[in-house]
């Protein structure tokens, strides 16, 4: 290898052949002749031989070096040199690839125990927040009412003093879409149609009134006095020509006018679409009521929605809760699925819990309808409901719940539950 190195960045030897032009013997002796007769030519033929010597050396080809077997041999050796060093350095690569594969495998390791750790932390962050908000019944998200702020001239020098919440209904409704007790509800936006306005040239204005006036008969009966006139009723008519029965009754001179009876068509029109509104109104009021009434059938989603009712502190809410649950509880699919998602238990924790008669009764009635089932049944005996049932203390204004109770147990004695309890 050394004495690559030194042949590479030693002297150059001496080359064997040296470029050059080959001179003829005839031309040879020319120049000899030239050389020896100095002082007899004259100063036109030297110039003459030079331009003749410039033209011949310019029409010569160049010859190309000629590549040597020894330089060949060099840049062979050189090649193979080259090779050797580079597969040197990809197996020193490789092998030093292989020797960090532990520290490979140890950072990889920290690396999807990071990752690991990073989902567990988003996961966490996630329920925390889900948590933290009210949950999500139906399609549009919970959105807070804006906070209420006094104005100066209701800001008084005492706390008592203050005024309360001026929208108490609208309060207490935010509360329940807030514990999710009512699906939350968002605003519709009402399209607004845009006017195709239409420009005329004041040929084209004039021209329109005249028509207009014509199709009327004002200029015969002299009802128009001036230009203004004629301009007002010009644009009236411009302004309700989609309308024409809306033009208002307007009297330009003292003469009868021939809108009277138009008048009076619209007058009657307004009633009639008055009452038509009334009409939907009522519609749209015994519509409302109707589907009030069948709210608790409208899938699985109001199912949960009256069970979590059950979980409210206030009892009229629970009641409304057991009322929902007994007029949904038709067949034994769905009484199925009160107990599925845990009806029969709130209910009985109701039924115990309850310190007034309403209470009881709308308990034992949600009771007795999911009783009408022989699963639904079980499940109440496994939930402990007959100690439950029996507990309660006998009631002389509601005989609906000593009829309640006695059709209750009468079922359980009917499946023979209770010699078994």
């Amino acid at each position: 290898m050394q004495k690559v190195y030194q042949n590479e960045l030693g002297p150059q030897p001496v080359p064997l052949t040296v470029p050059g032009q080959v001179i003829d013997e005839e031309d040879m002796y020319f120049l000899d002749a030239d050389n020896g007769n100095d002082g007899d030519g004259d100063d036109t033929d030297e110039e003459i031989l030079n331009e003749n010597e410039d033209s011949a050396q310019e029409q010569r080809p160049t010859q190309k070096k000629r590549v040597t077997r020894v330089e060949l041999n060099k840049r062979a050796r050189r090649k193979e040199q080259e090779k050797k060093e580079t597969e040197v350095k990809k197996k020193q690569k490789l092998s030093k690839g292989i020797d960090s594969l532990p520290d490979i495998i140890q950072e990889i390791a920290k690396e999807d125990e990071e990752k690991h750790k990073r989902n567990i932390r988003r996961i966490v962050a996630k329920q925390e927040r889900l948590k933290a908000r009210p949950p999500r019944l139906g399609r549009h998200k919970f959105e807070p009412a804006p906070i209420q702020v006094p104005l100066s001239e209701e800001i008084t020098g005492s706390l008592r003093k203050i005024k309360g919440c001026c929208t108490l209904v609208k309060d207490r409704f935010k509360s329940l879409e807030k514990r999710g007790l009512v699906v939350p509800t968002a605003k519709t936006k009402t399209k607004t149609k845009r006017l195709h306005t239409v420009h005329y040239s004041s040929k084209e204005y004039r021209s329109y009134g005249l028509s207009c006036l014509t199709d009327y008969g004002e200029v015969e009966s002299g009802g128009f006095i001036d230009w203004d006139s004629l301009v007002a009723f010009t644009e009236a008519q411009y302004l309700f020509r989609f309308n024409p029965r809306n033009v208002p009754s307007r009297h330009f001179s003292s003469s009868p006018s021939p809108f009277s009876k138009r008048d009076e068509l619209s007058i009657e029109e307004d009633a009639e679409r008055k009452i038509g509104w009334l009409l939907k109104s009522i519609f749209v009021g015994t519509a409302a009521f109707v589907g009030y009434q069948f709210f608790p059938y409208m899938g699985d989603n109001m199912l949960r929605q009256s069970v979590s009712l059950l979980h409210v502190k206030d009892p009229f809410f629970k009641r409304s809760g057991a009322s929902r649950l007994a007029r949904f509880a038709i067949d034994d699919e769905r009484r199925m699925k009160i107990v599925e998602i845990g009806g029969d238990q709130e209910l009985l924790i109701m039924l115990e819990a309850a310190k007034d008669d309403r209470t009881r009764k709308a308990a034992l009635k949600a009771l007795a309808a999911l009783s009408q089932s022989d699963e639904a049944l079980g499940a109440l005996h496994l939930a402990g409901a007959i100690s439950v049932i029996k507990s309660i203390p006998d009631s002389s204004e509601e005989a609906e719940i000593e009829k309640f109770k006695a059709s209750l147990l009468k079922r359980f004695q009917d499946l023979k539950y209770e010699n078994s309890s």
